[in-house]
């Protein structure tokens, strides 16, 4: 809903069918967090497993790329 709020619906808010999302914004987005969404400190989630994250958003998925 946030995200859906942030673009006035341009983009869609379903992760599996976002094509923008990068590791780096996902980084970005945990570190400092979105509209409702909090931010998460290191001693919350380390650089390592916001790295794995990441990876994990952006693959490819069957069906949708």
């Amino acid at each position: 809903m946030a995200l859906q709020r942030k673009y006035g619906g341009s983009l869609p808010a379903i992760l599996d069918q976002r094509k923008d999302l990068t590791p780096d914004l996902i980084a970005y987005a945990v570190r400092h967090g979105v509209s409702f969404m909090p931010s998460f400190r290191k001693t919350e989630i380390s650089d390592a497993q916001v790295s794995e994250l990441g990876a994990y958003l952006v693959r490819p998925r069957r069906g949708n790329r």
